[in-house]
């Protein structure tokens, strides 16, 4: 789970990747979530 400057800096290669993989042999979808930092902790 990426959050915050990690998921913007990761997200754009993630897509490519997944896309990638997706045409070539998987049935892949890709979703996102905004999630307020009240609701999810990734520290705990």
């Amino acid at each position: 789970i990426l959050f915050g400057l990690e998921y913007a800096h990761a997200i754009a290669g993630l897509e490519v990747a997944v896309m990638a993989r997706s045409a070539s042999r998987f049935d892949i979808r890709l979703h996102y979530a905004d999630i307020l930092f009240s609701v999810f902790d990734p520290t705990q």
